[in-house]
């Protein structure tokens, strides 16, 4: 059989670590940022991006707006597909699919702006918008999962979802050999519609938190690939000669969220939060922090250089470090002799957000720190609305889609005091229904605005590597295309 064939070529197993955890198997829950490489093998995506970048049908075989006013979106399904418990993939389980991710606190903010999902026939779905969403066939990705389609049998059993649920992926997860938080294993599924996108029999993804033990682990041959974002891995690994595939993944930086001057808060004031931006030596920091790791640079925007319509090299040079300057900024704002913020941090990002902080106190701006250990616990403290300032990372995004959480005057981790801009609407109602050609500078305006007003001091590029052995064929991370462990072949195979 076509099947049959199709096995016979491929690998025994494929080892992937990383050390990056898995937050949950249910694509409503997931971290769009870190997740997909452990959702890829179990869900079949409506649209996913090719490794050349460009956007590809995989349960979807056509979509776009309908009409012109651009708010109704509709997709044709592939007829005949089924998830691995042999059920059908049709529109009403597709809706229902799309309706459970809009749930979510993670990616269904993108959704917010498209209320209603409706089964129009078997293989037909609509989704109804109140306005333009240019990047919409992005959200329904397999890069921001919104489109990796879970079975009705998963969403009637919620509290398996995040640990055994049904896809119509490639793969299907053997719980026999899985270790929730440790060690993922996906056998090949039977059932796959394209049998040859299966290049191996058996996928296991394991959580690695040491990376010194993660590379070596990669140069003794216990795994064939390594996904990290630490710094001196990358580096050691291209100095010892290794296959290293790397990007700039998203930022960090602190977010100066509290842009009120109601009570007297000093950064209500632009020209507080510009000294904000001037004190900082971003250079230095990334040094620091990053060394030599390919990807990693400075940054001042809220956006990687691989999104056209987020990044604009105009502004990333805004504020040049001119501590000099930062003080005499604060003195006109009527602090000359500094304040101290309220900070909220989390594990992740303090090596950063402390940094940062060491630039503050050299102009006299004083940090009280609250460490979270947990991304739960941070994400709690900064819907509080107790902490001004926060440190944060963020992955690369088309502006359309970071300004839902960035620029919107609507509460979200990323602008939870819902700080609206008149000016910064305005651009991105301009942009947002702009000719195709116009779009990407047009939606620039729109990062240059919130750079000039001092909302976030973005810091640094985030670096992620792909490091694989000789013994497997890995596509080069591109714009666009960050990895999908189901495309990496033996190096002898097709």
């Amino acid at each position: 059989s076509a099947a049959r064939n199709a096995g016979a070529a491929r690998g025994a197993t494929l080892t992937v670590g990383s050390d990056f955890s898995n937050g949950s198997l249910d694509p409503a829950k997931a971290d769009p940022g870190t997740d997909p490489l452990y959702l890829d093998p179990l869900y079949a995506p409506l649209i996913r991006f090719g490794a050349n970048g460009s956007l590809q049908g995989v349960l979807a075989t056509s979509w776009g707006y309908v009409g012109s006013d651009k708010e109704t979106f509709q997709l044709t399904l592939r007829p005949g597909v089924r998830f691995s418990n042999g059920t059908p993939v049709n529109a009403a389980a597709v809706a229902a699919s799309i309706k459970h991710f809009k749930t979510g606190s993670n990616g269904g903010q993108w959704l917010v702006n498209c209320p209603t999902v409706t089964a129009l026939s078997a293989t037909k779905v609509q989704i109804s918008c109140t306005k333009p969403d240019p990047d919409l066939p992005e959200t329904l990705s397999e890069r921001l999962i919104g489109g990796d389609i879970v079975a009705p049998a998963s969403l009637a059993h919620p509290s398996t979802l995040g640990t055994d649920p049904i896809g119509a992926g490639p793969y299907t997860l053997d719980t026999a050999e899985t270790v929730t938080g440790s060690t993922y294993t996906f056998v090949a599924n039977p059932g796959y519609f394209d049998q040859k996108a299966i290049h191996w029999n058996k996928i296991v993804v394991e959580y690695l938190a040491n990376a010194s033990a993660a590379l070596d682990a990669l140069r003794s041959g216990q795994i064939q690939e390594l996904w990290t974002v630490d710094p001196e891995t990358l580096t050691a690994a291209a100095s010892d000669g290794m296959a290293v595939s790397s990007s700039s993944l998203g930022f960090e930086g602190v977010n100066l969220a509290n842009r009120s001057s109601a009570g007297g808060n000093p950064l209500g004031s632009l020209k507080v939060r510009q000294a904000l931006e001037y004190a900082v030596d971003r250079p230095a920091i990334v040094q620091a922090l990053y060394g030599k790791a390919a990807g990693a640079a400075a940054t001042e925007e809220v956006a990687i250089p691989a999104e056209p319509s987020a990044w604009d090299p105009a502004v990333n040079t805004y504020y040049p470090y001119d501590p000099a300057k930062a003080k005499r900024l604060l003195a006109q704002a009527g602090f000359a002799s500094g304040f101290t913020i309220k900070v909220e941090d989390q594990a992740d990002d303090a090596e950063l957000t402390q940094a940062v902080i060491g630039y503050w106190n050299k102009i006299g701006v004083k940090a009280d720190v609250t460490a979270d250990t947990t991304v739960p616990a941070w994400i709690s403290n900064v819907l509080s609305k107790k902490f001004p300032a926060m440190g944060f990372a963020y992955g690369g995004l088309p502006m359309y889609l970071e300004a839902v959480n960035f620029f919107d005057p609507t509460a979200n981790i990323f602008n939870p005091f819902a700080t609206s801009d008149p000016t910064i609407i305005n651009l991105i109602k301009t942009a947002t229904v702009a000719p195709a050609a116009q779009q990407d500078a047009d939606f620039q305006q729109v990062q240059a605005a919130g750079v000039q007003q001092a909302w976030y001091v973005a810091v640094a590029l985030i670096p992620v590597g792909l490091l694989h052995a000789s013994g497997v064929n890995v596509p080069p991370i591109n714009q666009g295309y960050y990895g999908n462990d189901t495309d990496v072949t033996p190096a002898s195979g097709p």
